[in-house]
């Protein structure tokens, strides 16, 4: 009875209006031959209906229009004309949908997908079931959404006997959705359109986490999240070139095992002092980079941050710091569940910085962590005699700063390992990364996209309203009206 479903939002058809129609009438006749007793009639009847929705659910489009009609006041389950012209210009659509359950799926079909197939009826849809396991273990809010494929049409002017290359773009969209879909879908093809400008390039040659790697320390989980969101990446060598291009957006340096050579060093100081935005992951091992961390103002202690109450909660080391507590800051104010940073470094300011940077602290532990200089022992304990140092430490921090008509943005990390390959679908960590990369690559015309709540599709009742229910209505209330209806006969015999 989908149609019924449609019907009662406003949204018709002609085969949706027949089958109401036809059973409407069904009902009527069905009725009428059973009060009189036509038992033969009354069969007949019931195997034409029958027969007659089935014919008209599966009539060809030639015979019969197709085409739904929102009636809607404000025509909500309508393509909006905007999209409409951007989705013309592509040759080819496919949405694919990853995660959603069926009362999910239900509201996407309605606000997305059906609007998108009535235009472009051409469109592929391909549904991805939800992933029982991923869910018991917490970790669908990191594959929830649904995946937009389009391929721009060919263009033939240039005179070639090859066929042109086309690349698909692709559109991701977080479920639930932030705002209607299609207009999340048309803000995100604005952004996507921005993003294929503009380039994320990864420091290379020192001994750096690598996106092209797979591994415990690299990042290829992470550059598939955020290919899938539009992100243009690559990786750059600074010993070899002689700037960092100007269409980058953001360099990250992903915790250099190894010394920068002056060369590097002076390109990437040239980068910030223009403006460039910055992403440093740190790890306890990590080369020092003393003029980067004089220039920014905030340096590293030494060791491994401990976390005995993490470990208590099933942590499978006591390094693995986790974060349930989160600042209004645009990176963390949208995480709903806990947030894992391995083997990281407590961040500290420093008081000699020249630079007018505007500094928030982002993530910080609970105030009975420490600094293990001996992580690797097996009986750990805070030691302050060989300088270990106990309270609550800054695990990553961001800064801003105006210079000229630019808003410079940098966040510093204590930890690389929460983006690797082995951490970055644990708990909130994909998402905590998509945030950062969001704020840091933001405009100031662009919305950073963030998880909200699902609206809550359930009743809550109250015990009085369930009791209510659950005997009144069944049982007091029939046997009322049948004592009433006993006094009333005997009165009217009397």
């Amino acid at each position: 009875f989908a149609w019924f479903d449609r019907l009662s939002l406003g949204i018709l058809n002609a085969q949706d209006i027949l089958a109401f129609t036809i059973t409407n009438l069904s009902l009527v006749l069905l009725c009428f031959f059973y009060s009189q007793r036509r038992i033969i009639s009354l069969l007949l009847a019931t195997v034409l209906i029958f027969f007659s929705l089935i014919i008209i659910r599966t009539l060809p489009t030639q015979y019969i229009d197709n085409t739904y009609i929102d009636t809607t006041s404000d025509n909500r389950y309508s393509l909006q004309p905007l999209l409409i012209e951007q989705l013309n210009q592509a040759e080819r659509i496919k949405i694919t949908s990853y995660g959603l359950d069926e009362l999910a799926l239900r509201e996407v079909k309605l606000r997305l997908l059906h609007p998108v197939v009535s235009r472009f009826p051409d469109t592929r849809v391909v549904h991805m079931p939800l992933d029982r396991q991923a869910s018991e273990q917490g970790k669908t809010q990191n594959r929830r959404g649904i995946l937009f494929t389009i391929e721009p049409k060919l263009n033939n002017t240039a005179a070639s006997d090859e066929p042109p290359s086309v690349t698909p773009q692709t559109v991701w969209l977080d479920y639930p959705f932030v705002e209607h879909p299609q207009h999340y879908l048309l803000r995100s093809l604005a952004v996507l359109q921005h993003r294929q400008n503009n380039w994320i390039l990864f420091a290379r040659g020192h001994n750096e986490a690598s996106i092209a790697e797979q591994g415990q320390r690299h990042l290829s989980s992470l550059a598939n999240a955020l290919e899938t969101r539009g992100f243009q990446l690559s990786q750059l060598a600074l010993n070899d070139v002689d700037l960092i291009p100007a269409n980058t957006s953001l360099l990250v340096i992903a915790s250099s095992r190894l010394n920068w050579l002056p060369k590097a060093n002076q390109l990437l100081m040239d980068y910030l002092q223009t403006g460039g935005r910055l992403l440093w992951l740190r790890d306890p091992e990590d080369a020092a980079f003393p003029e980067l961390e004089t220039y920014l103002g905030v340096t590293k202690l030494d060791g491994v941050i401990i976390d005995p109450a993490g470990y208590q909660q099933g942590t499978p080391h006591p390094a693995v710091v986790l974060h349930n507590k989160f600042t209004q800051h645009p990176i963390s104010h949208s995480l709903k569940s806990l947030v894992a940073l391995p083997w990281s470094s407590a961040l500290v300011p420093l008081n000699n910085t020249s630079t007018q940077w505007q500094r928030e602290t982002i993530l910080s532990t609970h105030p009975n962590t420490w600094t293990e200089l001996a992580p690797k022992q097996e009986n750990m304990a805070f030691n302050e005699q060989q300088g270990e140092l106990q309270g609550q430490f800054a695990t990553m921090i961001a800064l801003q700063r105006t210079q000229g008509i630019q808003l410079q943005k940098i966040v510093i990390a204590g930890d690389s390992h929460f983006l690797s390959d082995m951490a970055i679908n644990n708990y909130d960590n994909q998402q905590l990364a998509l945030n950062i990369f969001y704020w840091l690559t933001q405009t100031s015309g662009d919305t950073m996209p963030t998880l909200v709540e699902p609206t809550d599709r359930y009743l809550q009742l109250t015990p009085l309203a369930h009791h209510l229910l659950s005997w009144f209505l069944p049982f007091t209330l029939p046997l009322l009206l049948f004592l009433s209806g006993v006094f009333l006969w005997r009165k009217q015999k009397r």
